[in-house]
């Protein structure tokens, strides 16, 4: 037992209560332990003004705390300085953390599970719940593919004293998929109760929800490329959420069979309307103006980060092979799914010919397609980019970024200079990374993975 435990004796009470309110993995035993000190002093003093300021009000003494499990300490020069279980859960995944305030971190399950984190302290304590505008659950419908942790939560991002999250959410009212983004309050979310329902705003809706009730949509049901990733742009004053193509591009010409031709064709038409939030980039202003999207031709974007220089990059998934990341700029169309760097799963399968193809637009790889930008990076074979953040040492033009990979298991880290971009290195983590944030003060960068497990890198050993 760690500095922050108390004595068997003193905690018996508090055992008895929260054993039964936290959710437990028979794995993972929570050990009650004492709070972390606050991330800033509050102390009042003679004649000082009232602070407004979320994380100097907070009181961390006021929450229970129960004992990180590690799974490995720091050796020699590796940029890994420990890592832990995530804290136990219902729902078998987390899909998201961020750093509310100095040190104190916030991972979110995606069925609205959520813990506070002080990686300083080693302990977690249990946050409020939060509840998605859909389905997580298992519904009787052909057409979408649907229960587990593609729908519900997905990202997070913080936007001086409020938190936007991502929501894939299932609609089964008016049968159709969408992605939401909900905000609250930093200082409502500090001051919750453990594992109490707590309120959120929906700030902005996609359009069109896309309907899952047509017969031949179970050839090649809606699935898991919701996108959802979140950014804050402080030099833009904007929030910036990614939407993937929901499944409607062809990745394999074998999805288009089965669909059939035709109603392939009405899907990318649908993709390619200029109103349609699909695959798409969308800017939501934090003053309140209206959200539009700003950018097209994603697949499936789990990463965006703004730099320093307010520069914003996007990771996003080819096919078979193709991954991306790709610099925002507006009004682009990033080529999905006209062109890839990638190939459609099959392609081999079929005649090399493109016309003795069922449609010759389906040879998409290296296509040329008039107007698109082309990504400042791909990876093949597929690394399957997630989370994308910038590690840089400071606002110059030289940008480092760190990229967290699905199907590669690592993160690797990318060297920016103008037009000259290279990879510096990649950190084998042996799992699959859903997500990564930084502090504030750059020291740490946390990074989630699909077997429950979070770890604390040195940013600068990444380098």
């Amino acid at each position: 037992m760690n500095r922050y435990a108390t004595s068997c004796v003193a905690v018996m009470a508090v055992m008895a209560l929260f054993l039964s309110a936290c959710a437990t993995n028979p794995t993972v035993d929570t050990i009650p332990a004492a709070a972390p000190t606050a991330p800033v002093d509050v102390s009042p003093q003679a004649q000082a003004p009232a602070s407004t300021d979320p994380c100097e009000l907070w009181e961390p003494a006021s929450r229970d705390w129960f004992e990180l499990t590690a799974t490995q300490e720091a050796e020699g020069e590796t940029a890994i300085v420990a890592s832990y279980l995530l804290p136990p859960s219902d729902a078998p995944r987390y899909n998201t953390v961020l750093e509310l305030c100095p040190g104190v971190w916030w991972a979110v399950t995606y069925a609205g599970e959520s813990r506070f984190i002080d990686v300083d302290a080693d302990v977690w304590s249990v946050g409020p719940s939060l509840a998605s505008s859909g389905t997580v659950d298992t519904v009787s419908a052909a057409g979408v593919q649907s229960g587990g942790p593609t729908w519900g939560f997905r990202d997070s991002t913080l936007a001086v004293h409020a938190v936007y999250l991502s929501d894939g959410v299932l609609d089964t009212a008016e049968e159709c998929v969408r992605v939401d983004v909900h905000t609250l309050a930093l200082g409502d979310l500090l001051a919750s109760r453990a594992d109490e329902p707590l309120s959120t705003e929906v700030a902005y809706q996609s359009s069109p929800c896309v309907s899952y009730t047509a017969a031949w949509r179970s050839g090649s049901p809606l699935r898991t490329h919701l996108g959802s990733a979140l950014t804050f742009a402080p030099k833009l004053g904007s929030v910036f959420l990614t939407i993937g193509d929901f499944h409607l591009g062809a990745s394999s010409l074998g999805q288009a069979v089965a669909i059939g031709i035709a109603n392939t064709e009405k899907d990318y038409a649908l993709l390619s309307a200029e109103s349609a939030a699909l695959g798409a980039l969308v800017e939501i202003p934090t003053n309140g103006d209206s959200p539009e999207i700003v950018a097209k031709g994603l697949r499936n974007s789990l990463g965006i980060t703004a730099d320093g220089n307010g520069s914003l990059w996007i990771s996003d998934h080819g096919p078979a092979g193709g991954d991306e990341l790709n610099r925002y700029a507006p009004g682009a169309n990033y080529g999905w799914p006209y062109t890839t760097e990638g190939e459609p799963y099959d392609r081999s399968s079929w005649p090399a010919n493109p016309d003795e193809l069922p449609a010759p637009w389906l040879d998409i790889g290296d296509a040329v397609i008039a107007g698109a930008t082309y990504p400042t990076l791909s990876w093949t074979p597929a690394i399957a980019p997630t989370a994308v953040v910038d590690i840089s040492r400071d606002a110059s033009s030289l940008v480092e970024l760190a990229i967290g990979g699905l199907r590669a298991e690592v993160i690797l880290t990318l060297s920016i200079d103008g037009t000259l971009v290279r990879e510096t290195g990649r950190l084998d983590v042996g799992a699959r990374v859903r997500d990564m944030a930084r502090s504030a003060d750059a020291a740490r960068l946390l990074a989630i993975t699909d077997s429950a497990t979070l770890f604390v890198i040195n940013p600068a050993k990444l380098r």
